[in-house]
């Protein structure tokens, strides 16, 4: 029997914009909660809620590369 084992890296966003909206910020904050918890309570996640939260992960990550370029175009390529 093998066990897989995840680790997340916590995001910190300033808040919603262009590239990561509110509804996606909330989503992400509920599953993040909902994992924290099954994690405290020594439960594995929910498949649904975990294939979710790696969507919106991947989401956000996205989106915050499409923010540092929006930042590059905006100020020049000196960054």
């Amino acid at each position: 029997m093998t066990t897989e084992s995840r680790a997340f890296v916590p995001v910190s966003i300033g808040g919603p914009d262009r590239f990561f909206g509110a509804g996606q910020l909330e989503r992400l904050a509920e599953l993040m909660a909902g994992w924290r918890s099954a994690q405290e309570q020594g439960q594995g996640p929910d498949v649904d809620e975990q294939t979710e939260l790696e969507a919106l992960i991947e989401t956000e990550l996205r989106a915050s590369a499409a923010r540092a370029a929006a930042l590059a175009d905006e100020f020049g390529s000196g960054l």
